[in-house]
């Protein structure tokens, strides 16, 4: 987060006040995040990031569609598509596209960016066996892909790979509604809510339903009510993940004149941070395990992997000490530790300084554990 504060002295006796604010604009309903100001260096940057975040979403889905086609031999090949080929995995190419963004906000950066990345990739390397979910061929994705590679030609590979279809188109529909919602096409949450899932026939949801009822031949795992609940948990994902990308929003502008001494102060407003839980390269870490922030901005949590929960407290001596402060998934019966599963988010916002530790309460003792430390 950004902030500057000038000072200026002046000569003559006197006092002058004048104020002025402008408020942030928060998506609204359920989609986290901040409206960037219209035409903006942010907004342009947000729009970038955004896009890339798109293309990362459909190359990852493009590599596990190559997996259960027999086009990627085996996991290893696979998580090279997503992340190990330097220069041209996913991953790669869309760190490249964040690098090149111009006029970003400070939240915008190569880590937060990184840390979007591996959600994304856990996200949908974990929820990878909702679609692929036909074990009769006895051959798992492997790796940190859950699900299983259809038999080939089958009449189940080919719904897979149609409800596969489907879920991108859904992904990249959502996100387009997210994107008019941010450059002012959609007027409000209630427009973006119809853009998503109410408009009947014509929202994202209501599209994907069409899309999977029209598929043949396929295993008793898809259908209306598992593939209904794969739009719910995409839908929901997607907009609690929203203010990764849409994060800058607009100022809250403070200008004071005074004479014999003159003082502008410009303080950018609070904002979001973001804790990957369980990411794929550690299932049992908070990533970043020390997060420093300013009062006022508020941390979310976000699950890559399933199992897991965020109690204020502390780990010492084999002891979990829990203080009250804040947990999942909604800071309410703290003494009630509660498991979130992968795709699940979680926010609290800080209002004093200091230094708060936090834990998994249910593996605590393997040694996930986080603070935030609050500067003023």
């Amino acid at each position: 987060m950004l902030r500057y504060v000038s000072a200026v002295a002046a000569l003559s006796v006197g006092l002058l006040g004048v104020g002025t604010a402008r408020a942030q604009t928060p998506f609204g309903g359920d989609d986290s995040g901040l409206i960037p100001p219209a035409k903006s260096p942010t907004a342009k940057c947000e729009a970038g990031a955004a896009k890339a975040q798109g293309k990362l979403t459909a190359c990852i889905l493009k590599c596990h569609a190559s997996r259960a086609s027999g086009k990627l031999a085996d996991d290893t090949a696979e998580d090279s598509c997503e992340k190990t080929l330097v220069g041209k995995s996913c991953t790669a190419l869309f760190a490249a596209a964040i690098a090149k963004l111009k006029g970003c906000p400070s939240c915008i950066n190569g880590t937060t960016m990184g840390s979007l990345a591996g959600l994304t990739e856990a996200l949908l390397d974990g929820n990878n066996s909702t679609v692929y979910c036909d074990s009769s061929s006895g051959t798992p994705f492997g790796g940190d892909d859950t699900g299983f590679v259809p038999t080939p030609k089958s009449a189940s590979a080919k719904c897979e790979a149609g409800a596969a279809k489907a879920a991108g188109k859904l992904i990249g529909c959502i996100q387009k509604c997210h994107a008019s919602r941010a450059s002012g096409k959609l007027a409000d949450d209630t427009a973006e809510d119809s853009c998503e899932k109410t408009l009947a026939g014509k929202s994202c949801v209501a599209k994907f339903t069409l899309a999977i009822s029209k598929l043949t031949g396929c295993p008793a795992c898809i259908n209306g009510t598992t593939m209904g609940n794969l739009a719910g948990l995409t839908e929901s994902t997607l907009d609690g993940n929203n203010s990764a990308i849409y994060c800058g929003g607009a100022p809250t502008t403070t200008t004071t004149t005074t004479s014999p001494s003159s003082t502008t102060s410009t303080t950018m407003g609070p904002t979001t941070h973001m804790v990957t839980v369980g990411p794929a390269s550690n299932n049992f870490i908070f990533d970043p395990a020390t997060l420093t922030i300013h009062v006022g901005d508020t941390v979310q949590w976000m699950w890559a992997s399933s199992g897991h929960s965020v109690v204020s407290g502390t780990f010492s001596g084999g002891m979990e000490m829990p203080d009250g402060k804040f947990c999942s998934p909604n800071d309410t019966n703290c003494a009630t530790f509660q498991v979130s599963n992968a795709g699940a988010t979680y926010q609290h916002t800080f209002t004093t300084a200091g230094s708060f530790p936090y834990y998994c309460a249910f593996h605590a003792s393997i040694g996930m554990l986080g603070t935030i430390e609050v500067t003023p």
